[in-house]
This record gives C-alpha cells, sequence and structure tokens, in this order.
C-alpha cells in the first residue's frame, strides 16, 4: 500500500496551485497569455485532486477494487489532458499564430484520443493495470504502460521544440520570456520521466505545480518591472512638468538654473548637484552653479583647481560614451592620487556625469553626487542637461544684447533727443534720454521701467489726433507688428506727425534691433527726433524742384515735336526723304559686309487721278492709309520712308532669298489695293526691289527704280525683285 505521504506531497501541491490562482486574480491586466494560464492551472488543479484521490484510494483509505481501476483511470487521463493544456498554453504564451489552427489543434487531440481508447481496453484487459483479489493496484504490460506516457510525451516535447524557438525569438527582446517557456516545458519532462521510474512518488503533480509555479514567478517579476517603469514613467513626468513650469514662470536664467539644479537633485536624493562648463581649451573648468544637502560643503571652489589631467580624463569618458557614470568602488576608475585623494576628502560614494554638448563639442557638466535613487538611469539627468543648456544660451545671448543695445543707445543719443530700449520678450520699456516733451509727458525718472504697450498706447493716444494716422501708428508699434518687420533687418524708419496747438508736427522714429545668437527678435532700440524743420524745408524744395521739372517737361515737348516734325513726315508717320535716306546710310555704314537687305521702291499707280477727281483730301487719306500699311508690315528695325509724293522706299534688313522678299512686298501690295474696298475708284501700286548687301546706298536706289520702271512699263500694279551679282 502507498505511503499517506504520497497524499501530503500531492495536497501541498494543490495548495501552492490554489495560491497562484489567488495571487493572479488580484492582477487586472488581462490578456491572452492569462487567460490560457488560468485555464493550465484550471486543469492542473483538478489533477491534482484526481492523483490525490487516487493516493487515498490506493493507499487504502478507500478500500474498493472499482474505486482504484476508476481512480487510476482518471489519474492516466487527465495526466494527458494537463499535458494537452501545456502544450496549447505554449502555443498561445510564445506569441505565434496558427495558419489552420481548427486543424493543428485536431492533429494535437489525437494522442489524447489514443489513450482514451487505451483506457476503455483496460477495462477488459487490465493490460495497462489491473487490481488483484487482494485489492492491490498493480502495472499491467510494461510496454502498455510506457505507451501512455510516450503520449504524455509527444505534447511534452512538441511544446519543449515550440519553446526552443521562442527562446530563439524572444532572445534579444525578452531574455527572462525566453527562459521562463524552455523551464516551463523541460520541468514536466523531467519528473515525467522521474514518475514512470518511482510511480509511488507524485512526481506528475510536483511537476506540473512547478512549470506553473515558474510561469506564475516570470509574471509576477514582469509585473513588478512593469510597475517600477509605470511609477519611473509618473515620476520623470513628475519632475518633467516641474522643470516646465519653472522655465515658463522664470525670465531671470540665473534663478531657473538653479532651480533646475535643484528638481534634479531632489529626483536622484543627491548630496550635491554642481554645474561647471570648460575653458576654451578643455583643460579647465568653472563652476556655474552648485546645489548642496543639508550639512553638505561646497567643493566650487576646490574643483576649479583640479588638474588638466584629471578634465581631459573626464572629457574623454564623455567623448567615449556620451554620459558617464563613476563609482568610487571601482578603483581603476582613479587613475591619479589626486582624484582619490579628492573623492576621499569629499566623502564621494559614487557621481553621474552628463555632459553638455553643443554640436558634437563638450562645453561643461553636470556632475551628480551620492544618488540614492536610479543610480544607474541618467535619462532625466540628460534631458534636465538639455534644458539647462538652453537657460547658458539664454543667459549669453541676454548678456549680449546688454552690450550689444548700450553701444546702440549711445549712438542713437547723438542724433536723437529720445531713446529708449524695449524688451519685447518682457513687454517692457526703459528711457534713456527724454526730450522736453517727452519728460512732461512720462515724468523725468529715468531708466524707470514701464510696460511698453501701456507706454506707446498712451503716446499715440494723447499725441496723434487724426484716426487713420491713429490705427496705422497704434499697428506699427504693436510687438507683433515691430518682430515681423525687424526679423530680416538691421534697423527701419518711420516718419509721423504728431498734432500740435498750432497744427502738426513731423517726427522719426529710428528703430534698431538688438542683434543675439538666434534670428528671434527679442530687444529693440528706439531713438525719437522731431525732424519738423528739416521735412517742411524738404517739402519745400522739393515744390521748387516740381515746378522746375514741369517748366523742363514743357520745353521738352517743344523739342521733341520739333525734332518730330524735322524727322517724320507728318501725314503718313514714317521716315521723310531727308531723314530717312539718313538714317539708311547710318546703317550701311555700320554693317557687317555679308549682311544682306531688300530696298524697295512703292509707286501708287495712277495718284493723280484719284487727286483730279476725288480731291487731295481724299487723296492724302490713301498716303495716310498707304504709310500705315508699310508700317505693319516693317520689322523691328526696317527702315520706311515716304520719298516724295505717292512714292515709298522701304529697307528690309537680314533677307538674301528673292522669294522671301518678293512675299514681303506682295502682303504690302495687297493690302494697298484693298485701301479703295468701297470706293469708286481703285488703289493699286508698282513695286520694284534690289538685294544686295553693297554699302552704296545710290547704286541699290538705281537698281530698285529701274525694277520699278520696268513694271511700269508692262501696265502698272505689278512686283519685280531682283537681285545683285554677287547673290
Amino acid at each position: 500500500m502507498l505511503d499517506i505521504q504520497y497524499v501530503l506531497v500531492g495536497a501541498v501541491s494543490l495548495l501552492i496551485l490554489l495560491l497562484i490562482i489567488v495571487q493572479g486574480r488580484k492582477d487586472q491586466n488581462q490578456n491572452e497569455r492569462k487567460k490560457y494560464f488560468d485555464y493550465l492551472i484550471g486543469v492542473t488543479v483538478i489533477f491534482c485532486l484526481i492523483d490525490i484521490f487516487w493516493g487515498l484510494v490506493v493507499s487504502g483509505t478507500i478500500l474498493s477494487s472499482d474505486w482504484i481501476v476508476f481512480a487510476t483511470t482518471l489519474f492516466y487521463f487527465s495526466s494527458t489532458v494537463v499535458a494537452f493544456a501545456l502544450l496549447v498554453f505554449v502555443i498561445a504564451y510564445s506569441g505565434y499564430k496558427l495558419k489552420y489552427r481548427r486543424f493543428v489543434y485536431l492533429v494535437l487531440v489525437i494522442p489524447l484520443v489514443i489513450e482514451t481508447a487505451l483506457l476503455f481496453y483496460n477495462f477488459s484487459s487490465g493490460a495497462i493495470f489491473y487490481v488483484g483479489t487482494d485489492r492491490r493496484y498493480t502495472r499491467g504490460n510494461d510496454s502498455f504502460v510506457k505507451t501512455l506516457y510516450v503520449l504524455d510525451y509527444i505534447y511534452f516535447f512538441v511544446a519543449f521544440i515550440i519553446s526552443i524557438c521562442a527562446f530563439t525569438k524572444f532572445k534579444k527582446e525578452n531574455r527572462k520570456l525566453s527562459y521562463s517557456i524552455v523551464l516551463f516545458c523541460l520541468i514536466p519532462i523531467v519528473t515525467g520521466f522521474l514518475q514512470l521510474l518511482y510511480p509511488n512518488i507524485p512526481y506528475y503533480s510536483i511537476g506540473y505545480m512547478l512549470s506553473c509555479f515558474s510561469i506564475f514567478i516570470f509574471e509576477v517579476v514582469r509585473e513588478r518591472e512593469r510597475f517600477s517603469r509605470e511609477l519611473l514613467r509618473h515620476q520623470q513626468k513628475d519632475i518633467l512638468d516641474a522643470c516646465s513650469n519653472v522655465l515658463y514662470r522664470n525670465s531671470v536664467p540665473d534663478e531657473t538654473i538653479n532651480t533646475l539644479i535643484g528638481l534634479l537633485a531632489n529626483y536622484y536624493i543627491a548630496d550635491r548637484v554642481l554645474l561647471f562648463q570648460l575653458t576654451d581649451d578643455k583643460k579647465g573648468i568653472k563652476a556655474e552653479s552648485e546645489w548642496l544637502a543639508n550639512g553638505v560643503d561646497s567643493i566650487a571652489d576646490e574643483i576649479e583647481s583640479i588638474p588638466s589631467s584629471i578634465v581631459e580624463m573626464l572629457v574623454g569618458y564623455c567623448y567615449s560614451d556620451g554620459e558617464y557614470y563613476l563609482n568610487v568602488t571601482e578603483k581603476t576608475t582613479f587613475k591619479t592620487a589626486f582624484f582619490r585623494l579628492f573623492v576621499q576628502q569629499n566623502k564621494i560614494k559614487n557621481i553621474q556625469i552628463v555632459p553638455l554638448i553643443v554640436e558634437g563639442q563638450i562645453i561643461g557638466m553636470i556632475e551628480i553626487e551620492n544618488s540614492k535613487e536610479y543610480l544607474h538611469d541618467i535619462t532625466i539627468a540628460k534631458t534636465v542637461s538639455f534644458l539647462i543648456y538652453s537657460e547658458l544660451l539664454r543667459k549669453r545671448r541676454m548678456e549680449q544684447e546688454k552690450a550689444a543695445s548700450g553701444a546702440v543707445i549711445e549712438a542713437l543719443s547723438v542724433e536723437y533727443a529720445s531713446v529708449f530700449h524695449i524688451d519685447l520678450k518682457d513687454d517692457m520699456l526703459t528711457p534713456y534720454r527724454l526730450d522736453e516733451r517727452m519728460k512732461k509727458m512720462y515724468g523725468y525718472n529715468l531708466k524707470k521701467k514701464r510696460k511698453y504697450e501701456k507706454a506707446y498706447k498712451y503716446y499715440i493716444n494723447h499725441l496723434v489726433t487724426d484716426e487713420l494716422d491713429r490705427i496705422e501708428m497704434l499697428e506699427f508699434c504693436s510687438k507683433e507688428s515691430l518682430m515681423h518687420l525687424m526679423h530680416d533687418r538691421t534697423y527701419i524708419t518711420k516718419k509721423y506727425k504728431i498734432t500740435t496747438d498750432t497744427g502738426y508736427e513731423y517726427y522719426e522714429a529710428k528703430i534698431v534691433k538688438i542683434k543675439g545668437d538666434d534670428d528671434a527678435v527679442h530687444s529693440i532700440v528706439i531713438g525719437i527726433e522731431n525732424i519738423d524743420e528739416k521735412i517742411k524745408a524738404q517739402q519745400l524744395e522739393e515744390k521748387n524742384k516740381m515746378i522746375q521739372q514741369k517748366k523742363l517737361e514743357s520745353a521738352m515737348e517743344e523739342v521733341e515735336t520739333i525734332i518730330y516734325e524735322g524727322q517724320f513726315d507728318k501725314l503718313t508717320g514714317i521716315y521723310n526723304k531727308t531723314s530717312g535716306t539718313e538714317i539708311m546710310h547710318k546703317y550701311l555704314n555700320a554693317k557687317d559686309d555679308g549682311i544682306y537687305y531688300v530696298l524697295l521702291f512703292i509707286d501708287l499707280d495712277k495718284f493723280k487721278y484719284i487727286n483730279d477727281n476725288f480731291g487731295h483730301l481724299e487723296g492724302d487719306d490713301i498716303l495716310s492709309k498707304v504709310g500705315s500699311v508699310i508700317k505693319s508690315n516693317c520689322r523691328v528695325g526696317d527702315i520706311a520712308v515716304r520719298f516724295g509724293g505717292d512714292e515709298f522706299l522701304v529697307m528690309l534688313k537680314n533677307i538674301s532669298d528673292v522669294s522671301l522678299a518678293k512675299k514681303k512686298a506682295d502682303l504690302i501690295a495687297t493690302e494697298i489695293t484693298r485701301i479703295s474696298y468701297g470706293k469708286e475708284y481703285s488703289s493699286t501700286c508698282s513695286i520694284g526691289g534690289f538685294i544686295t548687301n553693297t554699302r552704296d546706298l545710290e547704286k541699290s536706289m538705281e537698281n530698285a527704280d529701274k525694277a520699278l520702271y520696268e513694271v511700269k512699263n508692262k501696265g502698272r500694279n505689278g512686283i519685280k525683285i531682283v537681285a545683285d551679282e554677287v547673290v
């Protein structure tokens, strides 16, 4: 008979599983893995109950052969069910998505079906186990018993293979998860083998319990890590919110830096936080700010005397890692006796160093000493270091702006009676020089800061009475307008009028941008001067200039009329004979030898008949229209001349082709013919042309005239173009 200890060991396993269930119900994080784990725990609990029941029956507590058979059959069947549940859990836990899920699970059920069949067969054959007449449990055929274990091991080994694959998958992403899966599958393999060798010990219950316990422990650890991360995230958010509030409320860089250093110290629970900048040669340091806990002495003066070798060592560490963590217990860290002594004297247990980096160059460091929290985590320190660096830049910019504004104020004071400095970011106006009118308005207290918006609105509303001028000035002087106007300018000037008892006076404002480290406009200097006399003198001078200009323009118009009438034919609007031939001569003398031109002689047919029968007014109308036709068919550079009476001379430049020249002449002739449409007479013309590159205008005119004469002899209303022999 089995010892009652078998039952007790099984009961302990059951108790542990029940504790896992109770503890698991506290976990609100429900997911796919948790669901399958709950299924596995439930099945395992049922198996442990069956195993305990089997131990009670077989140990003689329940003396009945039927109960022994029933309990043993349930044991074998439930053990395989648990093995199947274990495999299903491993598949879900490893994160594998099965393509043919139903088919796979149908295949996986086959060993369970086989075991069920064998157990039914055992009822009639006793091949696996039987109960003798003495009511004792006895194993049957060893092959059948091992077959049942093999069926369990099919599930174990498949699960183990999947766990190995999962180990490879999660090795880099989640090392703990990969180890837990392998351990989960390995335990039942070992305990199942032991169960086969030593059936009188409940190794199956122990194995299944330990597998579940291993997963439970991993999940507990992972939940704690998640909780720690969540807590850290909230704490990091709190300190970042606090930093944001500091930046929003405080406008003084030194105060902001000191407050940020204090927040950093509180987060890490440090004894000392020191901000220092490197010298230009990177061999020395200068303390910028220091935070001290109660009872901790300052080392700001001491640290500035640290040898250059130590500074170079720290800079080298930061360049290699981007960050550095020192622990005084690591003696190899301190390569110099000086540094070791420095650490000992100041009771430094650990140091966290975060570099301030600008464009790849280290300009300073934040040193956190004796941290009691987040010793190896400098995420927040790096974030706050960026904010501190921004404040250092702002401090430098403000110092530069202060120096620059002083120089601008001094320069403007030479030319302008009133000078003001305006901080656009903080909306502050500081007067440095005031004229009498300004003194009456703002008082004699120089350098008393005032709100800029309130000051300029008071000035404009009291001195600018014209509504349109007042609206325009108010828009111009707003902070937004000035920032926009001065964005890409060094200075601008603005003239405006103010109302006086006798009318109005002109003033000028010169606005100069104070250049900082960035492109944004933070502050300006404004100089204001009364320029009434200068403006009115300029207006008088401009008035006189305008009168003189009108006189000059009138005289020029007369001259231009004379010149025009001397060059152009009044009736046709083209060159007259004298000016036209002169221009042709100038062109021919200046042109290159190889450039050809066409000279056309155009003569209106029977024009005397029109004058005699229809009057000279009609004839003049025809001549005017012929002039328009010729001008419209001339290109830029071509020369058209009224040669005399009803004769016209046209020079078409850069034409050497006879057919092209004839085409141009034909267009002119066709349009001249259209002039008489609807009239009682017809207007036609005869055209003679000569193509050449000679500079001899008289010869060209002679040849063109000969071609025209031939057309007239043939009955008029025709065109003849001849070319020079060289063409």
